[in-house]
């Protein structure tokens, strides 16, 4: 009985940390989706702050442009295959997977939105240091403000894209593909307001998966002393 009751002991201990996860998890979800929805409610309903006044030509108000992608940001791909990540490497090394793992250097040290080329075609942004695996690209605006207009483009283009021109699903991205994408580019009032919305949540998801970071890494090093005895409950 006391070896059955041993691990629900370790359970009871690491709960809080996991429970911390699962929620953070969700409200980052939750802050996503709130985001998205600004964009799409702005850009693809075209319901901006002041949109009654504004005319429509040629499918865009008055005042705004659409470019391709490749206009705001060169379009780049890591260089590292997926044996290059490393366990405790300080730096994020972002894959075609969901997660990233680590990596002891980096190539990047930019704001950047990062799309996986295969596998869920996963779409991240992500700010400050990290590496990058050879299938996975890499877009850094050339005009910050225009960071978040481009991470959202491309995840509400991300379900066209994936079926193809075709309408089958496709196996991978291609920069041609990529580089079809078109972006709506506002007015400077509505560049700024977007932006700092947009930031607003940004730094919110980013407080949150700081927490999420801590959490895990003082789990997992709690764990083997628990396992071990190092730390009796």
């Amino acid at each position: 009985m006391p070896a059955l009751r041993y691990p629900k002991k370790i359970v009871s201990v690491l709960r809080p940390y996991d429970n911390l996860i699962k929620n953070n998890q969700k409200q980052i979800k939750l802050l996503e989706e709130a985001a998205q929805r600004l964009y799409k409610e702005w850009f693809v309903d075209l319901r901006f702050p002041g949109y009654e006044q504004s005319k429509i030509i040629e499918d865009v108000p008055k005042g705004w442009k659409k470019m391709p992608l490749s206009n705001i940001a060169p379009i780049l791909t890591g260089k590292k295959d997926a044996n290059y990540g490393q366990d405790n490497g300080k730096y994020l090394f972002f894959t075609c997977a969901q997660e990233p793992i680590r990596s002891h250097a980096y190539s990047f040290d930019c704001a950047a939105v990062i799309l996986a080329g295969n596998g869920d075609f996963n779409v991240k942004l992500y700010r400050g240091k990290f590496e990058a695996y050879q299938r996975t690209y890499v877009f850094s605006p050339y005009n910050i403000q225009n960071l978040y207009l481009l991470y959202y483009a491309i995840r509400e283009n991300m379900h066209q894209l994936i079926l193809g021109a075709s309408g089958s699903t496709i196996k991978f991205l291609t920069k041609q593909m990529l580089e079809g994408i078109k972006v709506s580019i506002p007015n400077k009032e509505i560049m700024g307001r977007f932006f700092d919305y947009s930031e607003g949540y940004q730094r919110k998801i980013e407080n949150l998966k700081q927490q999420i970071w801590i959490a895990q890494e003082a789990r997992d090093r709690l764990l083997p002393k628990l396992m071990s005895g190092e730390i009796t409950i």
